[in-house]
């Protein structure tokens, strides 16, 4: 059991009631490590890049080719997951996938046998993948991501592929720095609580009616405001086929880049489970640190495919819940 990534301060407690008389240097350590998750959330944060495609239903030789957005900072892409229609799966699906400085696949095959990879082992419908080494894009860079469909399919397949990575922010960047007020009040928290307490920011989502993208959209939602500042670790709604777009904190640029499924958040539809390996809340490699009194921006649509899939879409209400801990 993994305690939604906190068995550190499980055994930080433990440790504390078989040794009291460690207890000062024990804090001092494990308040330090804390203090340093704090400043790289502030110098880092996560990021989302999406690439659209329609896949016509007829067979075709050439790749339908798909980039990821430019940005001016660097980003270590982690992973990737996808969203598609349930009814257009096609295991014969392939992909390769290149960086912008390397027209070169990073996969490598016969050329013989004229295959690629196939897109449904890199990519998990709906949740994310990993990858065995993150992908690092300097300024400006690119991933480019080819999908090969030489096969005839009943309609046209859209997929929306998701890449998830970590956007590290330069030091003359003023969202990346604390300044030495913020800098002591935050040391002052960290020594006020032997541990970090968790709190669960509850944000309504309400589709006014069943209706698809146009009518079934909620715009600028913000979560709840806290009087201390808070580390983001993750998200949860049951929401099966909404996207989530503009994700930001108050001010800063975006987190999200391009439309991206709920999915890509959360790792399941329904329910909460603690169990290893099984969390239906995607807990963040980085968190996102929330300044005291700020929130998180971010719109919802309630159907990703609904143009070709009328079936799919979200209504009616619901309730994100957004993981965050204090310092």
């Amino acid at each position: 059991m993994n305690y939604l990534g906190n068995q550190r301060y499980l055994s930080h407690l433990m440790s504390l009631r078989r040794d009291p008389e460690n207890a000062a240097p024990l804090h001092e350590a494990l308040n330090e490590k804390r203090w340093r998750r704090v400043l790289r959330a502030r110098g880092q944060r996560p990021i989302w890049m999406s690439i659209s495609y329609l896949l016509n239903a007829a067979a075709r030789l050439q790749p339908y080719q798909g980039r990821t957005p430019r940005i001016e900072d660097s980003v270590d892409i982690l992973g990737g997951t996808f969203k598609s229609p349930a009814a257009i799966y096609d295991a014969r699906l392939q992909c390769d996938l290149q960086h912008s400085s390397n027209s070169q696949s990073i996969y490598t095959t016969d050329e013989e046998s004229n295959r690629h990879m196939d897109f449904y082992y890199l990519f998990n419908n709906g949740k994310m993948r990993y990858f065995g080494s993150p992908i690092s894009l300097e300024n400006r860079q690119q991933i480019i991501l080819n999908l090969y469909k030489d096969f005839t399919t009943s309609g046209v397949a859209p997929h929306l592929v998701t890449f998830y990575g970590q956007r590290n922010l330069k030091k003359s960047d003023g969202a990346a720095q604390f300044d030495a007020e913020t800098e002591k009040v935050i040391k002052d928290l960290i020594k006020q609580r032997p541990v970090p307490q968790d709190h669960y920011l509850l944000m309504e989502v309400n589709y006014a009616n069943a209706g698809i993208n146009a009518t079934g959209l909620a715009t600028n939602l913000k979560t709840p405001t806290f009087s201390e500042p808070l580390l983001v670790r993750g998200f949860y709604a049951p929401l099966a086929y909404s996207s989530i777009n503009n994700l930001r904190i108050e001010g800063e640029d975006l987190m999200t880049l391009g439309e991206m499924p709920f999915s890509a958040l959360c790792r399941s539809t329904y329910g909460y489970s603690f169990e290893d390996g099984d969390d239906r809340i995607f807990l963040l490699e980085t968190p996102i640190f929330l300044p005291a009194g700020m929130s998180l921006v971010m719109d919802f649509k309630n159907s990703l495919f609904g143009n070709y899939y009328s079936t799919e879409f979200d209504a009616g209400n619901t309730l994100l819940t957004v993981l965050a801990e204090t310092m």
